[in-house]
């Protein structure tokens, strides 16, 4: 409890339990209903924002998944992405989240912006306990969990949708472990472990990594003199890491069969720059990806989301008072101001120097994306800002000195920033910056606007003789937040560039069948209308399997043969599009081009039939000699090592694609002799597949699903091995005669894994149980409601 919390102890009477309760429910449920209210224009779009990676990746992923779950299925494994790949595995589907089982119940449509909604909600309220936690005042922490709903980092990162609620976790994992460190108590302990379990479900690892430091320096700060506490937080953020293990060992597992992307280059991409920190003061300065009431397009190269680092002006205002007042009184504002200059000189990476720092510590090694670090700085600055709605609205005997601190230096301040902000501008050597100044542009006189009735807000509060002060702070920062929250990322697009695919549309005219069908997707610079060519993972809202797709997750062998990157783009596609009957072999049955660098006319080579032209530039096309994705084959090759089928395969030339025997790798080496057989009939469901099969001498049975660990096959009662086949599928040796062969994917890694996660939750909350019947916990301890 700060020492400013304990001078007006004495003198605040504190209100009835009953009162306390009515009070804490009313705010919960402005909190529930403010999102709703303050978003509404992106719920017409189902919440997808820019039409980018919320819709490139998260909505259909999530959209599958529960469909999955709805028709009775577990979808361990995903066969309409890469191939094939292990779903339960990738942590950004999130599939142990609790919020992601809304998409079993509801349409996704709905479900989608409900996750996001509540999220903001969910952030808010923790961010008020933290708040209530560390002494501050009701309305102080209102302010600062309406801030935190609002701020930049969780308006900018609605597009990368784990990432939204992994932050929203952020403040109730400081609360927990802050009351654990006051109190020492068991429970609190469990609480704070299940709430880095739950913000480690969410998805995004990044914001744990990123949390973990804060708590431990928070926890040692707050109780000097007990530096053993941090052990508790270790063990602690160990025990979660036990009960998520059945996300966290699979996803390590995946990394080791994925391509790494963790070069120095990718990992200081999208540093903050250093003029993004005028989008403190004018938050959309620098123009925004799409354009609605603030009409100027983003012009800068690293991305937006990434950039927005706005906090609203009166909270920085609070923040900058709160350090000029309580400097030397008050422990949390040292603590986080040194937060916030190090968590600033960290999201600024490259550009600052420190972020090299980190790049030498394991683990934090891998974190690209400096930026990302806005998030420690909002929360820091929105607590400081707490810190300085309680000086003055409840100032102490110093009020009249506070007084004239607050009328001369945060107004001197916030107004020499916003005019050397602007000057810089119109002085800037680029002409673009030079014409972003200029009284018709939204972005300057909206803020200009706001700062000035901040600035009259502010100081009459700080008069200290206004009744209603609260109201006055709480009005002005929610009509600063509504000059920004509604129209960040916000597309006026209309809906059918989210439900209509035009190229998924020819494709179902010609025949195209999921479950014997591949298309190998070639989008060239579609990433701002993905759905115009059925862009990875967008595909999954039409029920197609790609041969490529879209995320982290990229298998090495598909960046081997293809040179694919993680967005579902290669350089070369020109040449394999010369070569259909390879691609036959390999399951590519049709192709989506709208790359402008391959040849217009490629689709008129031997082997392609077009199929349409739609919208212009996106060709659909059909191979001649499709192979399906299950064959039997009477010949094969076997290598002892992968790579060397990766070779073959990529080899040009006319002896290659003439030889269409299947390229084997596995152990033991098959020394079999196969002949010509044919497939009577066929099942694939998501975790299996059955195959009848009749040949007369033996045959090798191909199905062109990707071969990962948990693959087995069995033929009657009897495991047989599994061989990959042209590096991309399976492939199983089988004996004369009409054989029933089926395949399941019931990885150990999972079953290992589930486990251990069964036995840690439940021992926590065996552990839970036994600390409650020790009797509630005393007032002294526990924080005001």
């Amino acid at each position: 409890m700060s020492g400013l919390r304990r001078r007006h102890a004495v003198t605040i009477a504190p209100p009835s339990h009953d009162r306390c309760g009515r009070t804490a429910w009313g705010i919960a449920c402005f909190f529930l209903l403010l999102p709703p209210v303050m978003l509404a224009p992106i719920w017409r779009l189902w919440g997808l924002s820019a039409l980018e990676d919320g819709l490139l990746y998260y909505f259909p992923q999530r959209a599958w998944f529960g469909a999955s779950l709805a028709s009775g299925d577990w979808p361990l494994w995903h066969g309409l992405i890469y191939g094939g790949f292990p779903a339960f595995a990738d942590p950004q589907i999130a599939m142990w989240y609790p919020a992601t089982w809304l998409f079993a119940v509801l349409r996704p449509e709905l479900a989608y912006p409900l996750s996001i909604s509540l999220h903001h909600s969910l952030a808010g309220w923790l961010m008020y306990r933290l708040c209530r936690g560390l002494g501050r005042s009701r309305w102080a922490a209102v302010l600062a969990g309406v801030t935190f709903m609002f701020c930049g980092f969780m308006l900018s990162h609605r597009e990368h949708l784990t990432m939204h609620h992994a932050a929203a976790w952020v403040p109730g994992v400081l609360w927990a472990w802050h009351r654990w460190s006051q109190t020492l108590r068991v429970k609190h302990w469990v609480v704070g472990v299940l709430m880095i379990a739950l913000q480690l479900l969410a998805g995004h690892v990044q914001v744990s990594l990123m949390t973990a430091p804060v708590v431990v320096a928070w926890v040692i700060w707050s109780s000097p003199r007990r530096y053993w506490l941090w052990l508790g937080c270790i063990a602690g953020f160990v025990a979660a890491g036990l009960v998520c293990a059945v996300q966290i060992l699979p996803a390590m597992q995946l990394m080791r069969l994925s391509a790494g992307r963790a070069e120095a280059y990718f990992v200081l991409y999208n540093s903050m720059l250093w003029k993004s920190l005028t989008l403190l003061i004018f938050p959309m300065l620098l123009g925004q990806r799409i354009p609605n009431f603030y009409p100027a397009k983003w012009y800068v190269h690293s991305h937006q989301c990434e950039q927005t680092a706005y906090v609203t002006l009166i909270v920085l205002a609070l923040a900058v008072g709160a350090v000029i007042l309580l400097w030397r009184r008050d422990r949390q504002v040292r603590f986080w101001t040194g937060t916030l200059v190090v968590s600033l000189l960290l999201a600024l990476g490259k550009n600052a120097g420190v972020y090299v720092l980190l790049m030498a510590v394991p683990v934090f090694n891998v974190l690209h994306t400096p930026a990302r670090w806005l998030l420690m700085v909002h929360v820091a600055l929105i607590l400081l800002g707490a810190a300085g709605a309680d000086a003055i609205l409840h100032p102490s005997q110093e009020s009249s000195r506070n007084e004239r601190l607050w009328r001369r230096t945060v107004p001197i301040i916030l107004c020499c920033a916003a005019l050397t902000i602007l000057s810089w501008f119109a002085f800037s050597t680029s002409a673009q910056l030079g014409r972003a100044v200029g009284l018709a542009n939204p972005a300057i006189w909206m803020p200009l606007l706001l700062l000035a009735t901040t600035l009259a807000g502010l100081l009459r509060v700080a008069d200290g003789g206004t009744r209603g002060r609260a109201w006055i702070l709480l009005v002005l920062l929610l009509v600063d937040l509504a000059s920004i929250a509604p129209f960040l990322d916000v597309s006026p697009k209309a809906r059918e560039a989210i439900t209509h695919s035009p190229a998924a549309e020819v494709l179902r005219r010609s025949g195209f069948d999921p479950r014997s069908d591949r298309v190998w997707v070639i989008p060239g610079d579609a990433y701002l209308s993905p759905r115009q060519c059925m862009m990875p993972d967008t595909n999954l809202l039409d029920g197609m399997g790609t041969l490529n797709g879209y995320g982290p997750m990229l298998p090495k062998e598909h960046k081997e043969l293809f040179a694919l990157r993680p967005f579902g783009v290669t350089e070369e596609a020109a040449e394999w599009l010369m070569r259909p009957r390879r691609l036959a072999r390999m399951g590519v049955s049709h192709v989506v081009v709208r790359d402008r660098e391959v040849p217009a006319t490629f689709e008129l080579a031997p082997g392609w039939i077009l199929l349409d032209t739609v919208d212009g530039n996106v060709r659909v096309c059909r191979n001649r000699d499709p192979a399906g994705l299950s064959y039997v084959s009477g010949s094969y090759h076997w290598y002892s090592r992968e790579q060397e089928v990766i070779n073959t395969l990529r080899r040009t030339g006319d002896d290659a694609d003439g030889d269409q025997a299947v390229l084997l790798t596995g152990q033991p080496r098959p020394n079999l002799s196969v002949g010509p057989g044919r497939i009577i009939s066929s099942e694939v469901s998501t975790n299996s597949a059955r195959f009848e099969i009749d040949s007369q001498a033996g045959t090798l049975l191909v199905w062109l699903n990707r071969s990962c660990p948990g693959w087995r096959a069995r033929l009657g009662d009897r495991e047989i091995p599994i061989y990959r086949a042209n590096a991309l599928g399976q492939a199983v040796f089988l004996p004369p005669g009409r054989q029933l062969v089926i395949f399941d994917f019931a990885p150990r890694l999972f079953r290992w894994s589930a486990g251990l996660s069964i036995v840690s939750l439940g021992g926590l909350l065996v552990v839970l149980i036994f600390s409650l019947r020790k009797g509630p916990i005393s007032r002294a301890g526990a924080s005001n409601a």
